[in-house]
């Protein structure tokens, strides 16, 4: 069955009505704005007041915003078709209404509403508005008021004009998108990157930190865009892109320079350790084969680095120099990184080597445990023991924590080496208390990258369980860090292991994230006073009253206080004036194997008798 068809009398007759309707509403106003000749535009002298109207009236129906026209008490005498458009309202569901009586599916009755207050308070401006949809959807209307005077200067109408404004902001939107990403990833683009890079140098200087500049490219790429096509090519350096884009974290930038390359900002950075292991982790993206069309493609890349300040002081300089280093890894083999100071490459490869013999360490048996003292105070006894790990690398010698602890963080393996650690330091107290000395309490470090492990509770009361050790004689040093994180899940943790009767100690207290909220929110037991404030009470007034103000917040709070570096008996007698209870350090013993701690407890050793 055929559509049935308007007759073009019938469109004729809404035509006209509607003109009608415009050059009624145009000769109204027209009349109140009637300008002696010599005020009139040069354009309108020479037309005709009629002419002048059906002008006015067109110009208004054709005008893609929409129109209100009310009279003073805001009673509407006119849409026009944009209005009936964007309002979803015929003309005569309308006009005849107050302004604030409107009801209408495209525009909402609170912006009328605003209008009509700001028309009662003689306020005439552009207001805009964001209304929620019941669909979740927001939009964005704005409205714009024009006073009409008549001749004696006195308010004859209104003039509204309409328009729901989010089309237009996500036209705006998109187009600011497409100038600062890249078409083919939606990764920032060169234009953007440099914006940033900008930014991050402006900030690293007032903060002196550094920043790195990493320029990627994809090995061999031209081959595989000749031999399976630029598709498949685009695919990859999507895929590619995606997977540097997963494994960057914020503040962190990655952009497409254009063909296979790619750069990274990674800003904020406080060492070449840092930096080193960020390359590593950039090019461990490529350790897996990429999937296109069911077609598995094994690529890898290639990196140049440059590190602000050291390599360029301003955004060219950096760049150009990242794209050397990249020409040199490229040239010595390619899949590696470089840097673009000689001095860099040397440490990044003495940094590689390292990892790679810390990922056997474990397995070959290389790491022990020595431990340092904790002395009370009034009976001069040793009460307890920090456990502090060693790796007796088998061409290097004897490693202290300092020099691989911070590595096995950044690689993830210190999940499996403080197992390891807390495993040996409880099967070694047993021993001790089966010896004759069960009072003595262990402490052991708790990295803030363990405390991210979903089973961390589950694992410490196993390893008790297993080595049979009594919780209550665990103590287990976390650092301030800990609390920057989720502050719930954090308290869970601690909460739960408290219950079970281990006690925690905040390690280094005051260096870090230093709050007075979380010591009376967590169940911590034992502050340690970190050994840079020790080591200068004696000669430095800050340290002193650091110190002291320590040890006042524990004995408020009912905490034990031990204090770490003691390495003079003057800082032990002003130590033990201010009341802490534990220390250790050097002028007791310094750290030492299982064996030689075992001789200490056997003879004796205490304040009372420190050559026992």
């Amino acid at each position: 069955m055929r559509p049935k068809k308007v007759s073009t009398s019938v469109r004729t007759h809404k035509k006209k009505a509607a003109s009608s309707r415009a050059k009624k509403a145009t000769n109204t106003i027209s009349r109140n704005l009637l300008l002696p000749d010599k005020l009139l535009p040069a354009f309108f002298q020479n037309i005709q007041q009629e002419d002048l109207v059906i002008l006015f009236s067109r110009t208004i129906e054709q005008s893609p915003i929409a129109i209100i026209i009310t009279d003073k008490s805001g009673s509407i005498e006119y849409v026009n078709p944009s209005f009936v458009k964007i309002g979803n309202c015929l003309p005569n569901r309308v006009v005849g209404k107050k302004l604030i009586d409107i009801r209408q599916s495209g525009v909402s009755a609170e912006l009328y509403a605003k209008i009509w207050k700001l028309i009662q308070n003689h306020r005439f401006r552009q207001i805009e508005i964001k209304i929620q949809k019941q669909t979740g959807k927001i939009f964005q209307e704005s409205a714009r008021i024009q006073l009409v005077l008549n001749h004696h200067g006195l308010p004859s109408h209104f003039i509204i004009f309409l328009e729901n404004t989010a089309g237009r902001k996500l036209s705006e939107a998109l187009i600011e998108h497409m100038e600062h990403y890249d078409s083919l990833t939606d990764l920032p683009n060169r234009r953007l990157f440099n914006q940033r890079l900008l930014q991050h140098i402006r900030d690293a200087k007032q903060h002196k930190h550094k920043i790195g500049i990493a320029l990627l490219g994809l090995d061999r790429f031209k081959k595989i865009n000749n031999t399976l096509g630029h598709e498949t090519g685009d695919l990859l350096i999507q895929q590619a892109g995606k997977r540097l884009h997963q494994n960057l974290n914020q503040p962190d930038t990655i952009a497409r320079m254009g063909g296979d390359e790619f750069i990274l900002l990674l800003p904020n950075i406080n060492s070449f350790r840092e930096i080193s292991a960020k390359a590593n982790s950039i090019m461990a993206c490529f350790a897996k084969s990429f999937t296109i069309d069911k077609r598995e493609l094994h690529i890898k890349a290639s990196m140049g680095i440059s590190l602000f300040p050291e390599d360029g002081q301003n955004s060219l300089a950096l760049l150009k120099n990242a794209n050397a280093a990249l020409n040199e890894a490229k040239q010595s083999g390619r899949n590696v990184f470089k840097f673009y100071t000689a001095k860099l490459n040397a440490l990044a490869t003495e940094q590689l080597s390292l990892e790679n013999d810390l990922r056997r360490a474990l397995e070959n048996n290389e790491f022990l445990l020595f431990y340092q003292p904790q002395v009370n105070f009034k009976t001069g006894n040793i009460v307890g023991m920090e456990a502090l790990v060693r790796w007796q690398h088998p061409h290097l010698g004897l490693l202290p924590p300092d020099k691989f602890i911070p590595l096995a963080e950044e690689t993830g393996m210190i999940v499996a080496l403080g197992h390891w650690v807390l495993r040996t330091a409880c099967q070694q107290i047993l021993l001790w208390h089966q010896a004759g000395f069960p009072h003595l309490r262990m402490s052991v470090n708790l990295s803030a990258r363990q405390f991210q492990e979903p089973e961390l509770v589950e694992s410490i009361l196993g390893i008790c369980s297993e080595t049979g050790l009594d919780p209550r004689f665990l103590e287990l040093e976390i650092t301030e860090s800990i609390f920057t994180k989720d502050i719930h899940i954090t308290n869970m943790i601690l909460q739960w292991l408290h219950k079970k009767g281990i006690t925690i100690a905040i390690d280094d207290f005051g260096t870090g994230y230093s709050s007075l909220t979380y010591l009376k929110r967590f169940p911590i037991n034992t502050l340690k006073i970190d050994k840079s404030f020790v080591q200068d009470c004696l000669i430095n007034q800050d340290d002193a009253a650091i110190v002291s103000t320590i040890t006042s917040i524990a004995h408020n709070l009912k905490m034990h206080i031990t204090a770490e570096g003691v390495e003079q008996q003057a800082q032990l007698n002003f130590l033990r004036n201010l009341g802490c209870h534990n220390f250790q350090g050097f002028l007791f013993s310094k750290p030492v194997p299982y064996t030689d701690f075992t001789i200490l407890l056997v003879e004796g050793r205490s304040l009372d008798n420190p050559t026992a």
